[in-house]
């Protein structure tokens, strides 16, 4: 498997022929003359004599050889009109897989690569590799069309530290690929599926969007997750609420009687703000539902917006109140960790007990385990809750072995990574279910409903050559991937899993480590089971 980089050439196309002036009256005899001169005349061909800039859509091409030479980079000549395009571009700088194969299908990919969320995107998009290998080394390409010939499978790979809807417009207009795997924000899911892909109906399937908010998404059957909503995970973080306030009355003494606070302090768009929403909800302090008049003036709700440059505001107002709070509950990613979390904790002081900290999902970062490494104290006073494969399914403990395997070890715990490694086996099976029918979003999703029923098949290469088998006969099968079984709602494009409550303990080294406490939410009996373990978690 090779991977293409975009290393500095910008490719720009315009509406109309430019001229690419020099002093010398004659310039090229032919379009490799050209090329052959630089860079700038990357997108130029030959006419009169005269490098001129031929804007993408016109083209013309036969195979994706022609149009790499053409435009100086890869390229791809479209099938729907024979023409060419660039697959890169500033926010899409790599591609992996084998373009100059003609029937070669592509696919784009989205994740935060840079920033300070680039690690957790980076293991997302590697996870992503790995299960496009194996499809190559188990198949070589699936074999769909007219004439059912293997058709390998290649992802444009896009960065959207910035903006997620300009990668994915150049996905969807530039390069015309009918399926995005990605878009880790569950509010950028929601404004790229408006703007982009719905209307163009194109398939967006994301592994990390959990906001309930795209249940209801009117999305014509075109976005799917294989990440839960969390209206399950806010079941679990509920459940752990009155968990924390009977271990900071143990741990510091506090009797019954004595109220304590929580303090919620929330990314304001729909991951954040649907979490504080449930949980203050449903949530019970003090025995009561932490909206009752007897909790009044005990809970405090604190939003900021996306990508903050410090959290000051969140962490003075924390600091003021009085009592100051006995637990914390943070929604957000890696700011929540590095610029509240952490500058917090350096400013408690001593005059009120060090709070317990409630996490979701987003919060699961190596920088918390940083923070846990430096503060033991820290470590034993944090919990969270993430979307968890099945207890017993072995898919995913091989999908990390793979990983590590191909990477290095020890690999990352980065939600969405299996449900990465999951996508590209669905596209897989999507494009073999579609058989001599065009490769569109519509034909896509309907061969993610051939994928829930009937005999089991574990995600895979080596499970490869069966589940197309069962395609073929009898028509169907039941898919179990790596973050879970996805038996997906066909309604709705989601699939239930387990959420699990972690905690953080020590490896055999004295490292930190993100564990399963063994209280879940289970999506079977849709009800909390197992007990927490302290001794797991000491």
């Amino acid at each position: 498997m090779w991977k293409l980089l975009l290393l500095g050439a910008a490719f720009v196309g315009t509406s109309a022929c430019s001229l690419l002036l020099e002093s010398s009256p004659s310039q090229c005899s032919t379009d490799a003359d050209c090329l052959s001169r630089g860079p700038e005349f990357a997108a130029s061909v030959c006419t009169d004599s005269r490098c001129v800039v031929v804007p993408f859509e016109k083209l013309t091409c036969s195979t994706n050889v022609e149009c790499t030479q053409k435009l100086g980079g890869p390229a791809i000549c479209r099938a729907s009109d024979r023409r060419c395009a660039a697959l890169l571009s500033p926010e899409c700088p790599a591609v992996y897989g084998d373009i100059t194969n003609d029937d070669t299908l592509v696919f784009g990919t989205i994740f935060t690569l840079t920033g300070n969320n680039g690690p957790a995107g980076l293991a997302r998009q590697r996870s992503a590799e790995l299960a496009l290998d194996e499809i190559k080394q188990s198949v070589g390409g699936i074999r769909s069309g007219v004439d059912g010939r293997p058709r390998p499978l290649a992802l444009v790979e896009c960065d959207d530290n910035v903006d997620s809807v300009r990668p994915a417009t150049h996905l969807v207009d530039d390069v015309g690929v009918q399926a995005i795997l990605g878009v880790a924000s569950s509010s950028r899911v929601i404004e790229v599926a408006t703007n982009v892909t719905i209307p163009k109906g194109v398939l967006l399937i994301s592994p990390t969007a959990t906001t309930p908010a795209l249940t209801s998404l009117p999305d014509a059957n075109l976005v799917w997750r294989t990440s839960p909503s969390d209206a399950l995970q806010s079941i679990a973080l509920v459940d752990q609420l009155p968990a924390l306030e009977a271990k900071y009355r143990t741990d510091n003494v506090v009797p019954a009687g004595t109220k304590l606070g929580v303090t919620f302090v929330y990314v304001n768009e729909s991951y954040g703000l649907g979490l504080y929403e449930a949980v203050t909800r449903n949530g019970l302090l003090n025995g009561k539902p932490i909206g009752e008049a007897t909790n009044a003036g005990l809970s405090e709700g604190r939003s900021y917006a996306p990508n903050p440059t410090d959290l000051e505001p969140q962490i003075a107002a924390t600091l003021a109140e009085s009592p100051r709070p006995a637990i914390v509950v943070l929604f957000g990613t890696t700011e929540v960790i590095t610029k509240f979390m952490g500058p917090l904790e350096s400013r408690w002081g001593t005059s009120a007990p060090r709070p317990l900290y409630l996490l979701a999902d987003g919060g699961q970062k190596t920088e918390l385990l940083d923070l846990a490494a430096a503060d033991d104290s820290l470590r034993k006073r944090v919990r969270g809750s993430v979307p968890a494969a099945s207890r017993t399914s072995s898919n995913f403990d091989t999908f990390v072995f793979k990983y590590e395997g191909q990477f290095g070890g020890p690999a990352p715990s980065v939600f969405g990574m299996a449900g990465a490694y999951d996508s590209v086996f669905l596209l897989g099976y999507s494009v073999a279910a579609a058989g001599s029918r065009a490769i569109t979003g519509e034909e896509l999703q309907k061969g993610f409903g051939r994928l829930v029923s009937g005999a089991k098949v574990n995600v895979g290469g080596t499970s490869m050559n069966a589940g197309l088998q069962a395609l073929t006969s009898p028509g169907t099968f039941d898919f179990d991937g790596a973050s879970g079984p996805l038996d997906f709602d066909l309604t709705t494009g989601e699939a239930r899993s387990n959420i699990d409550v972690w905690c953080i303990a020590k490896d055999a080294t004295g490292r930190p480590v993100f564990v399963p406490s063994k209280r879940l939410f289970d999506a079977k009996t849709n009800a909390m089971a197992g007990t927490f373990d302290a001794i797991a978690c000491k």
